[in-house]
């Protein structure tokens, strides 16, 4: 009787020891898989969508695990927050109005909703403004053009310079279905209406303007002359040289940058 009641203990201890075995291998194979999601997460860096899919491996596999409240935090709040303060980070580098849309569209709930939807009211407006601006000078172009100019200048930024070296750039109409050879050049004029002016190129070598509307861009990079000009103004010309003197064909209008 006795050995019976000694075996019958005994197998409730082996039972209870396997179970402990069982239930501490399952609390480490617990640690260890939130373990290797969290490495997953430091490794991904700002790659936040690896980190997501790193705990909800975790959750698919402990739905009701010692780390499962933790893993759903991360999934559910922080790991998105970061994704969405990422894409708008980006979205403002870009600063685009295909940007404000495309994060609009992706992340319909996002945090930065407002402030896209802003941004992007703001391109329009800017778009609808650049559009009408680019009416008048087509209007202004023409009117150039039946002159006999063969380019049109216009909108300089910046359109106050200071007397130091920098770039100026102004935008450009070419006249449609002409040859157009030359180079945005800057008239350094003073006060007393004396002007100098100072080619870049190479007489007879300048690339064709192949583009109906785009941007130039010249450097003003004298700065004695900048410092004693009133404006400069800058006009596209072709120029040759000949027996001691400097032959210049104005081949656009002049705007004028001022100086201060």
């Amino acid at each position: 009787m006795r050995s019976r009641v000694a075996l019958a203990v005994g197998a409730l201890l082996l039972v209870g020891l396997i179970a402990a075995v069982i239930a501490h291998s399952r609390v480490w194979q617990d640690d260890a898989a939130f373990d290797r999601a969290k490495r997953m997460e430091a490794e991904a860096g700002d790659e936040y969508e690896k980190a997501m899919g790193a705990y909800r491996g975790y959750l698919a596999e402990y739905p009701r695990g010692r780390h499962a409240s933790e893993a759903r935090a991360k999934v559910e709040r922080e790991l998105p927050g970061l994704i969405d303060d990422r894409e708008w980070k980006h979205v403002r580098a870009l600063d685009t109005r295909a940007a404000y849309e495309g994060y609009l569209q992706r992340l319909p709930d996002g945090k930065w909703q407002e402030q896209a939807r802003r941004q992007l009211q703001l391109k329009k407006q800017q778009a609808q403004r650049e559009a009408e601006a680019l009416r008048r000078a087509e209007q202004q172009a023409e009117r150039q053009f039946r002159k006999g100019r063969m380019v049109y200048l216009y909108d300089p930024s910046p359109a106050v310079v200071t007397r130091s070296p920098t770039v100026c750039k102004v935008k450009y109409i070419r006249r449609a279905n002409a040859t157009v050879r030359g180079e945005l050049t800057a008239h350094y004029v003073t006060k007393d209406g004396k002007s100098q002016t100072f080619p870049k190129g190479t007489a007879g070598k300048f690339p064709e303007l192949t583009a109906r509307r785009g941007t130039l861009s010249v450097s003003l990079s004298e700065q004695w002359c900048l410092k004693d000009a009133d404006h400069v103004e800058l006009v596209f010309i072709d120029w040759s040289v000949g027996p001691g003197m400097l032959y210049v064909s104005e081949l656009s209008n002049a705007v004028v940058v001022r100086c201060r």
